[in-house]
Parts: structure tokens; C-alpha cells; sequence
């Protein structure tokens, strides 16, 4: 690793870190936007319908 990054000057180094800490930040915003809003794991929309009601009998 320190070979690689001995290739990038300052400037470019800086701009790496830039990108790298920005990108984090909107992953995480957005993982937290989406996580939110899912169902919690194994709950089941609800359609307003019980399983076994008259609607869904055939």
C-alpha cells in the first residue's frame, strides 16, 4: 500500500481521501434512509386481507 500511495502527489492524495470520505458519508446517510423504511425481517405486507378471510378462499 504505501508503494501505491507514494505514487499520488498531496493534491491527488487529498482529493482520494476527499472522494473516499464524502462517498462513505452518503452511504451511510442513504443506508440509513432505506433502512427506515424496510419492513422489519420476517413481517408481511399487509393487504388489508387475513390468510383463511373469505376474499382469499377459493
Amino acid at each position: 500500500m504505501t508503494e501505491l500511495l507514494s505514487t499520488y502527489t498531496a493534491a491527488e492524495f487529498a482529493a482520494v481521501v476527499d472522494f473516499i470520505e464524502r462517498t462513505t458519508q452518503a452511504v451511510t446517510a442513504e443506508t440509513a434512509r432505506l433502512t427506515a423504511k424496510a419492513p422489519l425481517p420476517g413481517a408481511v405486507k399487509s393487504q388489508g386481507l387475513r390468510h383463511g378471510s373469505p376474499a382469499n378462499s377459493a
